[in-house]
């Protein structure tokens, strides 16, 4: 047994497969990549021209994934504090 990677017909990964390469018989599927995709990519893709996995999520959909969190309330209760402290400087109460 040997472990692939099934892509689909867009070349972008599916899922691990375990392959029965002991029979001779039975050669791997077309869609069935022998080399392990990387883990820091997002949306794993095959490239059949360099042989190895590329990048297949375009910049935008990287981007829309790295949206901060939405502030806690502390965060924003201390931000009206601060908002407030810089007001009454500036109005020469403090």
């Amino acid at each position: 047994m040997r472990r692939v990677y099934k892509i689909d017909e867009n070349n972008l990964y599916v899922e691990d497969v375990f392959w029965d390469d002991t029979s001779v018989d039975s050669p791997m599927p077309e869609n069935y990549i022998e080399l392990q995709p990387p883990t820091n990519l997002i949306m794993k893709k095959w490239d059949q021209n360099s042989l190895d996995w590329v990048e297949g999520a375009t910049q935008e959909y990287i981007d829309s994934l790295n949206v901060p969190p939405p502030k806690t309330e502390i965060e924003q209760l201390q931000e009206q504090q601060a908002d407030l402290i810089y007001q009454l400087m500036m109005e020469g109460v403090l």
